[in-house]
């Protein structure tokens, strides 16, 4: 089974537009204008600003991945649809950490939402380069076939190592470990911002 592409865009765009919207709706507002409940509504938002790139990253990875493609089959539908499922957990995460901020294991949830999404992810994309547009997926072999190419699978075992010495090293400094631990995502979908940049300049010079 085959279906359009832009079937699978526009159910996907839905999907992220409604997660960010729950986002932003789950940030508490302050109950009153002391200056202790004006700086936790401030944290909020900064946590809430960090998720919304995050999802942005996925969102813009997400659309640069279907542009290799005409049409989507049954293994790359299912794949979207497990990788909107954790993705949607973004926002839960989000809440969990808003409301108890300072707390490690929020944050390591949010995490491992992260690393699972990611990996998702690239399974997805692997199914993109195997049934892609041949002269398009070519391309895009060559590129992450060359030496300097970006090695997602060990960027993303990179990432997994770092948050398990981090959380060891918790033990000792929580609150470093917090900063850290929020910082990864943050960071690694930036970074990922570049690459996806990078693969569009490199699309764009096949047509």
């Amino acid at each position: 089974m085959s279906i359009s592409k832009y079937r699978i865009e526009a159910f996907s765009d839905g999907v992220i537009s409604i997660i960010i919207t729950i986002m932003v709706l789950e940030i508490p507002l302050p109950e009153t204008f002391e200056l202790s409940d004006l700086l936790a509504f401030s944290s909020s938002l900064i946590i809430y600003l960090l998720s919304f790139l995050v999802v942005g990253a996925f969102w813009n990875q997400h659309h640069q991945a279907l542009s290799y493609l005409e049409q989507v089959n049954h293994k790359i539908i299912v794949a979207n649809i497990f990788f909107l499922f954790f993705l949607s957990l973004i926002p839960l995460f989000t809440k969990w950490v808003i409301q108890n901020q300072g707390s490690l294991i929020p944050v390591i949830g949010y995490d491992v939402v992260y690393l699972i999404v990611s990996f998702i992810y690239l399974l997805m994309f692997r199914l993109v380069v195997k049934f892609g547009d041949e002269e398009r997926v070519k391309h895009l072999n060559d590129i992450f076939q060359s030496r300097k190419a970006f090695r997602p699978w060990k960027s993303l075992i990179i990432l997994l190592l770092i948050v398990i010495m981090v959380v060891i090293g918790s033990i000792y400094l929580p609150n470093v470990a917090n900063i850290i631990l929020i910082g990864l995502p943050i960071l690694s979908s930036i970074f990922n911002l570049f690459v996806s940049k990078q693969r569009k300049i490199a699309h764009k010079s096949i047509r």
